[in-house]
Order: structure tokens, then sequence, then C-alpha cells
């Protein structure tokens, strides 16, 4: 297939495919979100003549595919998903018009290799493999994949966050891109990482063993290049806590929670079983209240709704992210209404379709007005570009560092042309904020270290 896009790549990018092509097209593509990486993919299989090519992705991700590969290089693609019988059509429409694209989420990759299995796939894309459990070699998904990989010729692995926990985190896609080579999980843990005897259990740390001998092992499978690095131009991100402080019947609803595990507050009744879920509960009550149908909206969406009339007076369009979807966007999104008028509101999270995901994204890029917010999960962000939004507002945050730097990375990446802030709702003198954070540092020190090497780092 003849390769039209490469003098349209950024020299980093030109570096991936190079490396791509270096590793016969097995590899692992590790770019720090914002940097490209579906192009750098797709000129790799264009370079390799890869199709048919097999991309599956999360639902969010599913048009950005199809759109790139459209824009790119003219070429048709073929989401599957729908209804089992709609599922059924596809096969026969991919069939007849030769298509050379089949775009999926990970949930049909058993469904697939029974449907497709006259296909000669040539490549497979994993994107975001790590939300779908991939990162696990014990997971039936990862399982299922491994049965698939088998037989096709070439395999890119993509993510911006390769590791989340330790460098156990690496074994899975290393042992998808070369079974032959990582035949044990023990014998690569014993080998690259430092584990703890905790006597019941075990304990690997992010930190490695011989940091020139991983950062051998790691140069072979992966490449990884960070904003800083390779984009200098452009504009900077900064990141600034907000404090906020609950209203008093939001803190009587937390404080019955932290005191006997149970809300019982004008009929309504929550329940914790656990410790783990009473934090649960508790993180829920900091964002707001209204997740549990209380009437109260609490002090951090009062805030949000005053912040965001100020970025407007300011000229910037907004994004909200929030780890949770579950009751909360849609009584955030009615909040918010009731507080700034004439205001256009768009929403994403992982359960949505894929036509509403695309009219939702596309609507909040190309919406004529400074007043427009699109609320997030903070998950669902990480296929999807929001260059409109000038500011993130995180209302509640994950436990891991990098999954909210992906959610700030749709906003601040290729095509962004303002300073981007990132403003964080944070209750300060709360023990379960104070300590989601200092889960979140304590994490992110060690992926840096074991990530951000400097003889590891490719320059532009």
């Amino acid at each position: 297939m003849e390769i039209t896009t490469k003098q349209k790549l950024k020299e980093y990018q030109k570096k991936g495919v190079d490396f791509i092509l270096s590793r016969n097209g097995r590899a692992l593509l590790a770019d720090e979100c914002g940097l490209g990486k579906t192009l750098t993919t797709l000129q790799s299989i264009m370079a390799l003549n890869g199709t048919p090519a097999l991309i599956f992705t999360i639902n969010p991700g599913l048009f950005v595919w199809e759109d790139e590969l459209k824009y790119w290089f003219n070429e048709y693609s073929m989401i599957y998903t729908g209804t089992p019988s709609k599922r059924q059509e596809l096969v026969g429409e991919f069939f007849k018009n030769n298509c050379q694209f089949l775009i999926a989420n990970y949930f049909y990759i058993d469904e697939i290799k029974e449907r497709f299995n006259f296909v000669k796939w040539k490549t497979i894309i994993t994107d975001e493999y790590h939300i779908m459990g991939i990162s696990n070699y014990k997971t039936a998904r990862f399982k299922s994949l491994m049965k698939l990989n088998k037989k096709v010729p070439y395999l890119i692995m993509v993510t911006g966050s390769p590791m989340r926990r330790n460098l156990a985190d690496l074994y899975s896609p290393f042992k998808l891109i070369d079974p032959d080579n990582f035949r044990s999980y023990w014998r690569y843990v014993n080998k690259y990482c430092i584990v703890t005897d905790e006597g019941f259990y075990k304990t690997i740390e992010a930190i490695p063993k011989n940091p020139e001998e991983f950062i051998a092992l790691r140069k072979r499978y992966m490449i990884r290049r960070l904003v800083n690095d390779v984009m200098p131009e452009l504009p900077p991100k900064t990141r600034q806590v907000v404090p906020v402080c609950m209203t008093p019947e939001q803190k009587l609803l937390y404080d019955m929670m932290e005191k006997d595990k149970v809300i019982d507050y004008k009929g309504n009744l929550i329940v914790a079983p656990n410790e783990a879920v009473k934090i649960l509960r508790q993180r829920q009550l900091l964002v707001t209240p209204y997740i549990f149908g209380f009437d109260i909206p609490g002090g951090a969406l009062e805030t949000l709704a005053e912040l965001i009339e100020d970025e407007f007076s300011n000229g910037n369009p907004v994004a909200v992210f929030t780890p949770f979807k579950e009751n909360a966007i849609d009584p955030i999104i009615n909040y918010l209404k009731s507080k700034l008028k004439n205001t256009k509101f768009f929403k994403l999270h992982g359960g949505m379709s894929v036509k509403n995901a695309r009219g939702f994204c596309k609507g909040f890029q190309e919406a004529n007005t400074v007043r427009k917010v699109i609320i997030g999960v903070i998950k669902s962000g990480m296929a999807v570009t929001l260059t409109e939004a000038k500011v993130a507002i995180f209302l509640g945050y994950e436990w891991t560092s990098e999954e909210n730097n992906q959610a700030e990375k749709r906003l601040h990446r290729i095509g962004t042309k303002d300073n981007i802030r990132c403003l964080y709702l944070l209750h300060k003198d709360n023990p379960v904020d104070r300590r989601v954070m200092e889960i979140i540092n304590t994490k992110q020190h060690n992926i840096d270290w074991a990530l951000k090497t400097e003889d590891f780092i490719e320059k532009q």
C-alpha cells in the first residue's frame, strides 16, 4: 500500500515508525498521550503492507481510528459494533467490500476469532490495552488475544500508560510481542524486579533490580517519548489545587459514613459493608451527594459552577472530569444547567454508543461559542481530542496519576494553541482526599523513575 503521509509526520513520529519496522512490526508504542500514536501506528501498517488489519480499542476510540484512516489515507474501515444480528450482517459486508481494516472493542475478541476465521490478518493493533485487562496475563481476555495473535505476523501495542503499578505490568505486552522469550511470569519478575516477601504475599517494587539490564530490555521492545521532550513548541500546561469545603449537610452525611459505615438520612439508606466500600462512598460524597439521590449539591459542585462561570468570562471553554459515571454525570449537568445560563453541555463516558460519543465530541469541538462544557469520566477521556477546551477541572480524581494525566492530555496535545490549566478541586483537610493524593504522588514518583531514565528518552 502506498505511503502517503510520511512527509506529514513529525520527526519523532518518523522515529516511531522506524522503531516499529526495526522490530519487524512487533513492538510497544508507549508515547505519552497527545503525541499522535494513532497516526504513527497507521503509518507503520502502511509501511509494512500490513493489511488486513484488526484494531482493538475502547469504545470512545472506535471512531478515532475510523476518522484517522479516512482523513490521512482515505481508507474505508468497518467498526464492528451493534446488536448481535447487526454484527452478523457486518461479517458479510466486510468480505463483500474487501475491507482492509476492522475496528472493534476488546469485548468481541472471541467472536471475531470465530466469525472472521478465514481472514488472514497481517496486523493486530491493541489500543489502550491496559484499560481492558490485557496487562494481566491471567485474564481470559489476555488468553483470547494470545490465541488470536499466534498466526498474525505484526502486533503493535499502543498505550500512553505502559506502567501503572510496577515493572510486572510490562510482562504481558512483552509476552504478546515475543512469546518465545517470555514464557514465565515469575522468571521475568525475579530477573528484573525487586521483590519483597511479606510472608503471605510478595510485593513487587516499581524500581528495577538492575536498571541498566532493564533499560536494555525495555528499549528492545518499547519506545516512549514525552511531550516536553519532543514538542517544546507545545504551549505549557499547569496544575493548580483549588481548596474546597464540604457544605454542612454534606459533612453530616460524610461523618455518618465515617462513624458507622451507614447513612440513614431522610428515608435514604446507604450501607458500606467494608472499609474499601466506605472509602468509595466517601469519595463519591465528596464529588456530590447527588450520586446517592440526596438533594444536596455539595461544596465541590458549587465551587465548580463558580469556576466555570469565571472561565467563561475569560473566554475559556471548559472540560470537566470526574471518576464516576453511575448516577453522577447527569445530575452534575442538571445542576450546572441551573447555574450557567445559555451554556451548551456535552458528555462523554465509556458506556456510550459510538454514535453518541462521536456526536458529543464533535459537537463540543465545533460549537461556535465560548460557553460550552464537556463532562467526562476520567478513564473514558483517553481516546478523544478536546483541544477546544482551555481548562480542565477535576471533580474528584482517580487513584493513579497516570489516569488523571491521560485526561489532561485530551486538551494538551497536537493541535493545542493556548496554555492549558488543570484545576483539581481538593478537600485539603479531608483524610480520604489526602490519602488519594499521597498514593498518586508515590506511584507517579516510582513510575517516573522507571520510565523516564535519561538514556531511554528519545529527543526530537
